[in-house]
């Protein structure tokens, strides 16, 4: 992008060091109801934050016009309040030659509004025809975002990277009269062919009707099977316990760990790969411009590496990890993951669907969970399975715990993968977890 030479222009004109993050977004969103398209709306944005290094200080600015008079201001508002400490010995890295991987729907240009709103029709039509107890479908929405991202620095630095995303989502709701369920589903894709709507609307409708019924168990140890959504949410809380930033700053727990050590079963495997192809959080280069790369995490239980950004690579005398990333255009690269995701296993779902323990459907109060100790306590909607055989829909239950023994009690991982935005997991199945209810 042309203005990120007008911001690095003006950072050398001041005799300054800094750096420059471009994005462009182009979004598109479909909503239906009732049959019909009740909104379509289509969005364009641009953004570019500033950052300018001065005496081991940094300064922070965006502007949000491709203007060159609106980069000035900001190369000069980053340089004129360049008071954050910590900078001393932070590196700008030079010129990162990579081949990023393909991230970009080749059918893009060729997906038209009719071919969204169908998709989207498609969706709730589906929650409708198989949910027998289904009384409403709402707010199904289709939206794609193509976004064009650019990073810069004075030291030579220089990449350009392009992207599609879509992303499928419907609530159904059911009632047999006394109660009400609902159950909302997602799918997403960097390619439009893959998002299936109708495989999305049956099991919206099929979950809101299975939950109907439910009630507590009986307080206990049970088995708890994690389909790829629920093991997904259960992901978002385990990612930053991995950022060498949090190390650092005691906000781990893995934080008295040292890499070779068990800190899981045998059988899990955690990646964070950033070179997948047509994957959310695939890159060729982070936002600091280091190139991405293919981490393994935790490899046959043992703790293998942990997730560096500049900053935190600099302070443990690591090599930086290509984990920099940027949440938007407002914001500094920081410590996070790119494609984090549980390995598939050799198990296969339909043998474990035999079996018994407590389907998870989901998990309430995963931002609760205490990163240093590790202990939580989780609300839960589910279905007790017994012998191959669904018995009851499950809710108004706690499961309590500690991430660790989360970790070294898992004890099937199925080979059904599924990513949701940049989080992927299969069915995983936790042993021996005690659940709370009557």
């Amino acid at each position: 992008m042309e203005i990120l030479k007008t911001v690095l222009s003006e950072i050398n004109a001041l005799g300054l060091q800094g750096d420059a993050y471009c994005e462009k977004n182009l979004k598109n969103e479909t909503m239906v109801n009732d049959g019909e398209v009740d909104q379509i709306r289509q969005s364009d944005s641009f953004g570019c934050g500033v950052r300018v290094f001065k005496n081991g200080r940094m300064g922070f600015a965006f502007f949000t016009a491709d203007d060159a008079a609106e980069a000035k201001k900001a190369v000069n508002k980053a340089a004129d309040t360049a008071l954050i400490e910590g900078y001393e010995k932070y590196t700008l890295v030079p010129f990162c030659k990579c081949d990023p991987p393909d991230t970009v729907d080749p059918d893009y240009n060729s997906i038209t509004a009719k071919l969204r709103q169908d998709k989207a029709l498609e969706a709730e039509s589906a929650a409708k025809k198989y949910g027998k107890k289904v009384k409403f479908v709402r707010d199904t929405n289709l939206t794609d975002i193509k976004n064009t991202s650019c990073y810069m620095n004075t030291q030579g630095a220089d990449s350009l990277s392009e992207k599609t995303y879509y992303y499928c989502f419907t609530s159904a709701i059911s009632s047999d009269g006394a109660t009400q369920e609902a159950s909302e589903v997602m799918t997403g894709s960097c390619l439009f062919k893959d998002i299936d709507a109708g495989k999305l609307g049956r099991e919206a409708a099929e979950k809101a009707d299975m939950l109907l019924g439910g009630g507590p168990l009986k307080t206990g140890r049970y088995d708890l099977i994690l389909p790829p959504q629920a093991a997904v949410d259960f992901l978002q809380i385990l990612a930053p316990l991995f950022y060498a930033s949090n190390i650092r700053k005691g906000k781990s727990l893995f934080g008295s760990n040292k890499e070779g050590d068990t800190v899981a079963a045998s059988i899990l495997n955690i990646n964070d790969d950033a070179l997948l192809a047509f994957r959310a959080g695939s890159f060729g280069t982070d936002g600091e411009g280091i190139a991405g790369k293919n981490k393994m995490l935790i490899k046959h239980g043992k703790l293998m590496e942990f997730l560096y950004d500049i900053s935190s690579a600099n302070f443990f005398k690591k090599e930086p990890g290509g984990n920099g990333v940027r949440g938007s255009f407002k914001t500094l690269p920081e410590c996070g993951v790119s494609n984090f995701y549980i390995v598939p296993g050799d198990s296969r779902k339909d043998n474990i669907m035999k079996g018994s323990g407590l389907i998870i459907n989901s998990l309430m109060g995963l931002h609760t969970a205490d990163p240093v100790s590790g202990n939580f306590s989780l609300g839960l909607n589910g279905w007790l399975l017994e012998k191959g055989e669904i018995k009851q829909a499950v809710k108004e239950m706690l499961v309590t715990g500690n991430i660790k023994d989360v970790l070294m009690n898992v004890r099937d991982v199925c080979e059904d993968i599924t990513f949701y935005f940049n989080y992927g997991s299969p069915t995983v199945v936790i042993g021996d977890m005690t659940a709370a209810g009557r």
